[in-house]
């Protein structure tokens, strides 16, 4: 439309009041745009200032025409200046005080929608208690201005999915109402506790996520953490949270993201704060890959932290590299981690290392560690002669354990001597040397049988070493202290 037709029309409004003539163009759907302009300009009006007034008066209007019972007519008003029909008329019922009213405009919008009207009804309704709750919170009206100039149903409804679900976190947080949980998303939530640092949820979001359950042993016990539980926090949510919160010197907080892998950038060159948190919070499996590139060996060695170098990110190379000059410490751990203490032959050489760690101590090693001289004592060929020269250097006396163990046995006998190994093999195999030995003269003497003598001969019978071997303990005991004897 050129300048000259808009000011004939313009020309042609001058004698009409300025609400028929919004009248007559929403009824018409007719120059609307014109119209707005004419009388925004007549009023000095900003245009969309202007817009405002032009749609509460087609209100007012509209709801005349409902009042009337002129629903069909309201709906071609409505739809003139395009508003939605829907959103308008239930929101009229909602708030009419007459019944049959009301029933008249529902059951216009039930034949209107018939397709899918349950559920439009339910989303309807759902933003309609959505509306009335926000209404009642003064601080959420006072923020919901600066995205809706006219507060109603159907703006509520066609706002922008992150306003509309950044409001309903906002009266969730406020009113505690769960049904609102359920259409609430995880990343506009996330986006909120940290943009008001509510530090808490985010700590309890994370314990109740990925991490080792040994970190977080109190489970969810509101529908908001189960919610959290159930929701997972993506890598970008973290990255986020990590960039806005590094004024938040809370120490819970940098943990509980370690335990998932993340550190904050100011800790993140820092190998003795990485290396305590993933301490604290036991992930060794979740920083595996970020442990491998710190090279983590030195400070675990430096700090004296030997039972971490047993982890799988320590690499052996690592661990060689820090080795200087003779090491039996570091030569001990090489060995725990690269034996097998289930071999045997992995299990000797394992042995061979502590004892040569233990002996670099400057202690007296068989003193303090009793148990080491059995493990020696087994690791090498058993024979006669070694467990002779081993009972002859009281291998026994320094375990206290036996000791109290035996006392305990003999609590009521007037003198207490440390136990002899036929005293341990009686009280801890009820095996009583003195009777097997008199059943063995008994049988050896009634027997007849040639054959049977041969088999008693220990020239044809199977060794001590055999049975060791045999992995038979009592069987190789017995036979040991039988040939000694006969010895």
């Amino acid at each position: 439309m050129n300048a000259n037709e808009r000011e004939k029309i313009f020309k042609s409004w001058s004698g009409v009041s300025e609400v028929a003539l919004i009248k007559e163009v929403a009824t018409k759907g007719e120059n609307i745009d014109l119209c707005i302009q004419y009388w925004a300009r007549k009023r000095k009006m900003p245009l969309t200032e202007y817009e405002l007034f032009f749609h509460d008066v087609v209100q007012t209007y509209v709801q005349r025409l409902l009042t009337e019972r002129l629903v069909c007519k309201a709906e071609s008003v409505l739809s003139n200046v395009q508003r939605d029909v829907r959103y308008f008329y239930y929101q009229f019922a909602c708030e009419c005080s007459d019944p049959e009213l009301k029933e008249i405009v529902l059951d216009h919008l039930k034949k209107r929608e018939s397709y899918n009207y349950s559920k439009l009804i339910e989303n309807l309704e759902y933003h309609w208690q959505l509306l009335l709750q926000l209404k009642q919170s003064d601080h959420i009206m006072a923020n919901i201005k600066k995205h809706m100039r006219r507060i109603n149903l159907e703006t509520l409804v066609t706002l922008d999915t992150n306003t509309l679900q950044r409001l309903q976190v906002e009266l969730y947080f406020e009113t505690r109402r769960q049904e609102l949980l359920e259409y609430i998303d995880k990343d506009i939530l996330w986006r909120y506790l940290v943009e008001t640092q509510n530090v808490f949820d985010i700590i309890r979001w994370c314990l109740l996520q990925n991490i080792p359950k040994s970190f977080c042993s109190t489970p969810p016990n509101t529908e908001l953490e189960m919610k959290y539980a159930e929701w997972s926090i993506q890598p970008e949510m973290f990255d986020y949270a990590l960039d806005c919160l590094q004024d938040i010197n809370d120490d819970v907080l940098r943990n509980s993201f370690a335990a998932a892998g993340y550190f904050f950038p100011a800790e993140i060159s820092n190998v003795e704060i990485i290396l305590r948190r993933i301490c604290v919070t036991q992930s060794f499996e979740q920083n595996s890959n970020r442990c491998e590139k710190l090279r983590l060996g030195q400070v675990m060695w430096q700090k004296k932290l030997y039972y971490l170098l047993l982890q799988d990110f320590i690499k052996q190379n690592e661990l060689k590299s820090l080795i200087v000059g003779n090491n039996p410490l570091m030569e001990f751990i090489i060995a725990l981690k690269t034996r097998s203490l289930k071999e045997a032959d992995e299990f000797k050489k394992v042995s061979m290392c502590a004892t040569k760690y233990l002996k670099s101590l400057d202690i007296d090693l068989y003193q303090q560690q009793p148990l080491i001289r059995v493990f020696e004592l087994l690791n090498e060929t058993p024979s006669i002669t070694k467990l002779q020269q081993s009972l002859k250097e009281d291998l026994l006396p320094p375990l206290n354990y036996l000791k109290l163990h035996y006392q305990q046995q003999d609590e009521n006998s007037a003198e207490r001597t440390l136990p002899t190994p036929y005293d341990l093999l009686k009280v801890f195999k009820d095996l009583d040397f003195n009777i097997i030995n008199k059943e063995r003269i008994t049988f050896i003497n009634t027997s007849d049988n040639k054959h049977n003598k041969e088999k008693d001969d220990p020239t044809m019978q199977l060794t001590y070493i055999h049975y060791i071997k045999q992995s038979r303990s009592a069987y190789a005991v017995c036979r040991l202290i039988i040939d000694h004897l006969k010895n």
